[in-house]
């Protein structure tokens, strides 16, 4: 008798990101395989400001060569980030010399992903955004600033907010995000108006589709 084999799908996952480039922290990180050869990579970040105080933090990584040996585009599309877009950083320190930039316009697509770690007997979890795909925008192109995510989720819980010890109207909904490989714990915040419905007409083991905004705002006082 022949065991049925079972195979992961991965679900939508998709997060679409349009806004200035601020920041870009890219560099050559080459690293040794199971097989003892060396992979050159690169990998980092970039930092993409949707609004007024929100500045959100994408993750890049990408091998130079794809398993099948063949060149892989984002390599070379992240090392043209790294050498050619220019980014709010760049226009503020071409500026101490007398010289004028214009920090570049971008979408990235990507998807929602969870790093989870154990550091010194602690564990630790961040939600963050992966990147895939970067643009800059051209001439004409639509930049109107958002950040926005849709993806298929399985309810784990939801629990109400609370802040100061009282309910505030919104809802916790703790998830996973089905991957090619994994389940990813995502947590997701649930406005009011849609509170009451996940609160009481979901169960556990439930999936849905759902869609909404990245929130990342940041203020000094």
């Amino acid at each position: 008798m022949t065991e049925a084999k079972k195979v992961l799908k991965e679900g939508t996952n998709k997060v679409t990101v349009v806004g200035t480039l601020v920041e870009k922290n890219l560099d050559f990180s080459p690293f040794t395989n199971d097989k003892g050869e060396t992979v050159e990579r690169i990998r980092g970040s970039i930092s993409v400001r949707t609004g007024e105080n929100e500045v959100h933090k994408i993750n890049l990584k990408a091998n130079r060569f794809t398993k099948a040996g063949g060149e892989n585009k984002n390599y070379k599309g992240y090392v043209t980030i790294k050498d050619q877009f220019i980014s709010v950083a760049d226009v503020a320190e071409a500026a101490k010399n007398g010289d004028e930039l214009k920090a570049d316009e971008v979408r990235v697509d990507g998807k929602l992903f969870t790093n989870e770690y154990w550091q010194n007997d602690q564990f630790f979890q961040y939600q963050q955004i992966e990147g895939k795909f970067v643009n800059r925008l051209k001439e004409g192109e639509d930049g109107t600033p958002v950040a926005n995510f849709e993806t298929d989720i399985f309810i784990d819980k939801v629990k109400p907010e609370m802040k100061d010890d009282s309910e505030t109207g919104r809802a916790i909904v703790s998830a996973w995000i089905p991957t090619f490989n994994a389940i990813v714990p995502y947590k997701f915040s649930v406005i009011e108006e849609g509170s009451d419905f996940f609160m009481n007409e979901l169960q556990r083991g439930q999936t849905l589709k759902v869609y909404g905004n990245i929130l990342n705002v940041k203020k000094e006082h």
